[in-house]
């Protein structure tokens, strides 16, 4: 038998669809490996914006709501609890030709899985409140706030869920200015 002109044998042809069908599979294999990789990422990098953002609303306070929610960070005075804390801040703000001083207390805490803040008018003693307020952050599964020893400080954490199994927790220390510790 002479090849001449006849082209592949069947046996040729089918050992090439076969490499190559090898080939495709590996190469789908290293681009779904990719996507999931940039996905996680990507999830991750979003957990890790969300909890920056709500420790930075605890500590720098909130300049987007009416009135501005002043941080703790300008805290006079702080009680903390297990998931909790509460703090007092005084701060001036001009309204037409005079000066109006809002005296404060804010309390934040963890209800189920949501971080709620209450802020009203300072009566003593301050105590948190736990009931009400507003949703500062949605799917936090711990908040922990925890004085450092020896100092004023304050050590808090956030950890956020992202609903499908991935977690990230965030810290961050803060010493509120106007405790006089």
């Amino acid at each position: 038998m002479t090849r001449g002109d006849s082209g592949f044998s069947l046996v040729e042809t089918i050992v090439a669809v076969g490499l190559t069908s090898l080939l495709l599979a590996g190469i789908l294999t290293m681009v779904s490996a990719s996507w999931r990789t940039e996905h996680n990422a990507l999830a991750d990098s979003r957990l890790q914006h969300e909890t920056r953002a709500v420790l930075s609303v605890v500590t720098n306070g909130d300049p987007g709501t009416t009135p501005p929610v002043q941080g703790l960070i300008r805290a006079r005075e702080v009680v903390l609890g297990v998931s909790s804390l509460a703090y007092r801040v005084t701060w001036s703000e001009t309204v037409g030709a005079s000066t109006v001083t809002h005296d404060n207390s804010v309390s934040y805490y963890l209800s189920g899985t949501t971080l709620c803040r209450v802020v009203a008018e300072y009566v003593t003693p301050l105590t948190i409140a736990t009931t009400g307020g507003t949703s500062v952050a949605a799917m936090i599964t711990t908040f922990t706030v925890t004085p450092v020893t020896g100092t004023s400080a304050i050590s808090m954490s956030v950890t956020a869920s992202d609903g499908h199994g991935g977690t990230m927790t965030t810290f961050t220390t803060c010493n509120p200015r106007n405790t006089g510790s």
